[in-house]
């Protein structure tokens, strides 16, 4: 619990809950909102890398971005380019609360 959660944090809410100054299930929005906030404190690096793919005979050609989540690869993005892809994993993670570093091999 002490990675997200303080003991001092704890006690006093569940005091709350006690005294009847707060709900049980208000307890549980502010102990969450403690967690995300507290869990949010690391930088992800993403890198991205063009690839393109032709089969031997040439009619079929396909494209797409490496995506790796610190040094690990997590997916292959078909018909993307690294500008959109790195646009589109920026935006998401801002509104979810993580910074990022977006870096292209």
């Amino acid at each position: 619990m002490g990675k997200y959660l303080k003991t001092g944090f704890m006690r006093k809410v569940e005091k709350q809950v006690r005294d009847g100054e707060i709900s049980y299930g208000k307890m549980l929005d502010l102990i969450q909102d403690e967690v995300l906030k507290n869990s949010k404190k690391e930088t992800l690096d993403i890198s991205l890398k063009d690839w393109t793919y032709s089969c031997s005979d040439g009619c079929c050609y396909e494209w797409g971005v490496h995506c790796k989540l610190n040094g690990g690869l997590v997916a292959n993005i078909m018909f993307a380019d690294t500008n959109s892809a790195a646009n589109s994993i920026e935006a998401i993670l801002s509104v979810l609360g993580y910074q990022a570093n977006v870096d292209f091999e």
